[in-house]
This record gives C-alpha cells, structure tokens and sequence, in this order.
C-alpha cells in the first residue's frame, strides 16, 4: 500500500516525536521535587500518543496496527486532567491524594464503553476501520460505543477538555491578580510560557465547538493542527528557554495556611515566598538553633520562635511544615 506522505503529515510526525522527547525530559529532571513535572510528563505523552494514531488514521497505516485504534480518545481524556493537576500543585502547593482518581472516570468510562471493541479480533477492528476511511469525521462518529449513542464521545471528550481549560485559566487568572510583585517578577518566564501553553490549548476544543456551528470547517484538520503546534512550541520553548523543568523558584502558599490544611482557600490572599527568601529563612532559624538552643527553654512554642526570628507566624509555619518539620519536633 502506498503511503504519500504530505508536508501536514510530517509536521504531524515531527510534532509527536517532539512531544514524546519534552516528556521523557520532564519525567527525569529535575532529578528532586519533580512531581509536577512527572504529571506534565504524563500529560505530553498521552497527546503524543494520541497525535501519533491520528497520523496512522489518516495515512490508513492503522490497518497493519488496528489494535491501536480508538485508543487515541482514551489518552485524550487524560491530557488536560493532568495539565490541570500540574498547575494545580505548583501554583497551590496541592498535592496528589486518593480523591484525585476521581479524574481518571471518564477515560475508565471510556474503556469499559469500548471494551467490547477493544478485545475484538483484528479482522473485526479493520472492518471498521475501512468504513471511515472515505470520510475522517466519520472516524469522529464512535459508532461502536456498547452504551451511549453515536456522537456521544466526540461531545464528552471536548466538553471536559473545555471544563478543565477553564479551571487552568481561573488559576492563571489569580497569578496575574496576585498583589505579590515579587512572584511575577521572579517567575516572569515561567509565567509568560504557561499563559502561551495554556493559550495554545484552546485549539484542542474550539475547533469542535465551530464545527458544530459551521459544519464546512475542517475539523479533522484543525484539530491535528491545532494539538502539533501545541506540541511543537512546547519542544521549542525547552530548547531555547527550559524554564518549564524548574517550575516555581519559589513557593505560593495563601497567608493564614500551614500547608496542611486539606480545605482550599479559594479567596485567601496569595502570598509568596521567592528562594532568595527561603534561604535566608533557613540561615536564621539554623544561626537561632545553634547558638541560642531556644529548643531547651521550657515551654518555647512556635509563637516564640517566630518573635526571635522575627518572621511572620504564618510564613514560619508554613517553612516548618515543608522543611524543617522534623527539626522542629525534635528540638
């Protein structure tokens, strides 16, 4: 079979090699606190992956691997529920818990929707898979769902892409509200690549939306070349400036939190504590330790601690609680 391979679909191609060299990378660096980074890594893999079977879709090189197809949707829904959960942790300091697999339904809702697809044999796949072949939104259709009727998924996929964009642009919402100058300035790069990232974004749901208004508009099309140019900036941007490996120089926390709490304070005022300024931090209270051994006078609580150091109690609190906590129950 004869493959003729356009300028598209190698842009297509080098998109998703890219891709998958941006998420190796996260995934290994910074070799410390890179938890982030490993759900950005996950994030940019399953888009990858997902790109790489469109390309196989449309160049119909899907027949030799039709075990391969369909599972395109289910790494789509995987990827903007870990870009959102990678910001989420570095711009609220909130880590992964057991609740979180609530994020995984709607790609396990998929699976087992599909199953029956998915464990069919490869004669069977390929036949429908030369049904499409004519036209690529039929591709779109999901006509071997078991429960839900046709269309269904292609609106699911796009609805909840569409809902956890707009969480991500709430949060980078309140960074560019934060009265903290210090953050932004700090930051100012790591801040301009996240708003372009999350900006780019946009293309993997609106050209659905106009779609389904303008049914003229290629949206097979748009939407491969909307998730490679997502791609491609982000492979760039590490090349030039990888500012995308180190995330935060400092720490965001909200004034009045410990850190501990598990409630969100969606309306506590951001603060932020720049590294320069947890260095310092953490000279003074090891200076405090070992010269005035405050730890052996009775009855010396955090309040105290704080008016030697003279540091508000809630920035000490919440260095203590992701430092130096061990430290400080023992002294």
């Amino acid at each position: 079979m004869g493959i003729h391979v356009s300028g598209l679909i190698l842009f297509y191609i080098i998109s998703c090699i890219m891709g998958i060299i941006v998420s190796v990378i996260l995934w290994r660096y910074p070799r410390e606190n890179n938890d982030h980074n490993k759900l950005l890594s996950a994030s940019f893999l399953f888009l990858s992956l997902g790109q790489a079977i469109g390309v196989l879709v449309q160049t119909k090189l899907i027949l030799s691997v039709p075990h391969l197809y369909r599972l395109g949707n289910l790494f789509a829904l995987m990827v903007l529920p870990l870009s959102w959960m990678y910001m989420r942790m570095l711009l609220k300091n909130k880590k992964l818990n057991s609740k979180d697999l609530v994020h995984l339904l709607p790609a396990l809702i998929f699976f087992l929707d599909y199953s029956p697809f998915f464990f069919s044999s490869a004669d069977t796949k390929r036949l429908s898979i030369a049904e499409h072949f004519n036209n690529l939104s039929l591709v779109l259709k999901y006509q071997e769902s078991w429960v839900f009727p046709d269309w269904f998924h292609l609106w699911f996929r796009n609805v909840l892409i569409l809902f956890y964009w707009v969480l991500e642009v709430r949060l980078l919402v309140n960074v560019y509200r934060s009265k903290t100058k210090e953050f932004i300035i700090e930051n100012r790069s790591w801040i301009t690549w996240l708003s372009i990232y999350v900006s780019l974004q946009f293309f993997f749901f609106a050209p659905f939306f106009a779609a389904a208004v303008y049914s003229n508009l290629p949206y097979w099309t748009t939407m491969m070349i909307g998730a490679s140019v997502f791609l491609a900036f982000t492979g760039i941007s590490l090349i030039y400036q990888p500012v995308i490996l180190y995330g935060i120089r400092g720490w965001i926390f909200h004034e009045g939190s410990d850190g501990n709490s598990a409630r969100e304070h969606e309306h506590a005022t951001i603060m932020y504590m720049s590294k320069e300024k947890l260095g310092r931090m953490n000279d003074q209270l090891e200076e405090l330790m070992e010269n005035e051994r405050p730890y052996l006078k009775a009855g010396y609580s955090l309040v105290d601690l704080t008016n030697d150091l003279g540091i508000p109690l809630y920035q000490v609190s919440y260095f203590l609680n992701h430092t130096k906590e061990k430290l400080f129950m023992i002294c």
